[in-house]
């Protein structure tokens, strides 16, 4: 089903002057050439549409970016009185939404504050939402992958959390840090280790992530987390890649013990039995 947007759009093609005609195949020379001497790029057609509004309908990249970097309101607003970037809601595709987002939100211009909250055009969100194909892309955006998210993590962190080794390794590959350090004061492997995904945990091992590494407070190292929350197969491929378990965090335990308090038995018992 088409979006009113798109409905409007293609109403717009059959009464629109040069720019809003131009604006659905994309034509990238034509653009240029168009621009070039088109006084009001910001002008509304008869079903209050402007240029930038239907290269966004359509999903029209090439257009959307020529037309931020010429100067169009992108927050001109439609019949229904949203803003272009509100309107990408109705994109069906998370991919294409999102793209469409993160060109208006980021390219060129920089708009009004936001409000709290993962963004759909964010690789916070992406990450969150094991979304590796909408991770690449905003990546190739320019999306910078050590940006903190509203929770005060990485994506790389949140990738690692969520057990999602395909996005860690785009984020890896896309020069996310390995040992970025969050709000709270804890690391990707930190997350991992909840995650409970030996995969990412060896990835991130791998590229540099220190197995022992503290938390900033309560000195804990991934092993404590993933002993104290029973997470075997993280335990597991944590001992195997050097964890040493007989750290002690700010209160004094080791991870067994730590596995102890919070009553994780079967964890218990496994650490019992290493040499």
């Amino acid at each position: 089903m088409r979006s009113i947007a798109t409905f409007l759009a293609l109403v717009t093609l059959t009464q629109a002057g040069e720019l809003h005609q131009a604006v659905r195949p994309c034509d990238g020379g034509l653009m240029r050439k168009l621009l070039s001497r088109h006084p009001s790029l910001n002008e509304s057609d008869e079903n209050g549409m402007t240029p930038l509004q239907i290269a966004v309908s359509f999903r029209q990249t090439e257009c959307v970016a020529l037309l931020l970097k010429a100067g169009a309101d992108r927050n001109a607003r439609d019949r229904q009185g949203r803003t272009i970037l509100e309107a990408t809601e109705d994109i069906a595709d998370p991919r294409d939404r999102a793209m469409m987002a993160y060109m208006v939100r980021n390219f060129y211009v920089k708009g009004p504050q936001e409000p709290v909250g993962p963004k759909p055009w964010s690789l916070e969100y992406s990450a969150m939402r094991r979304q590796p194909d909408v991770t690449k892309m905003l990546l190739t955006l320019g999306a910078d992958p050590n940006l903190p998210g509203t929770g005060g993590t990485t994506p790389l962190a949140d990738a690692a959390l969520k057990g999602d080794v395909e996005s860690l390794r785009i984020l890896l590959a896309h020069g996310a840090r390995p040992h970025a350090i969050s709000n709270a004061g804890t690391q990707p492997i930190h997350d991992a280790a909840l995650g409970d995904n030996a995969e990412v945990i060896r990835e991130l091992v791998t590229h540099g992530a220190d197995v022992n590494a503290r938390t900033r407070e309560a000195l804990q190292t991934p092993l404590h987390l993933a002993a104290s929350m029973g997470k075997r197969k993280a335990v597991e491929s944590l001992l195997s890649l050097g964890a040493d378990p007989k750290i002690k965090d700010a209160n004094g335990r080791t991870p067994i013990e730590a596995a102890e308090r919070a009553g994780q038995t079967d964890v218990v018992t496994f650490l019992r039995k290493l040499p």
